[in-house]
């Protein structure tokens, strides 16, 4: 980033913004190890638990980009 860039920032309850909610999902991922994810989607729609899954689906494609991109 230039070091000369500027940076506009909106006025609180500017026309132009709006309000965003978010939720903190937070699992173990090994005996004294938890990940925190922090998400706009509705809890409705996606349960904790279903959080952890898709967040392990995610990482088994990320080891996969992993070892395609350093192989050869």
């Amino acid at each position: 980033m230039d070091a000369d860039a500027s940076f506009d920032y909106a006025a609180y309850g500017a026309l132009d913004t709006y309000d965003l909610s978010f939720r903190i999902v937070r699992f173990p991922i090994a005996d004294d190890s938890y990940e925190c994810i922090v998400t706009n989607l509705p809890t409705e729609e996606f349960p904790s638990e279903h959080i952890r899954l898709l967040y392990d689906a995610r990482w088994a494609i990320e080891g996969s980009f992993r070892k395609l991109k350093y192989t050869g």
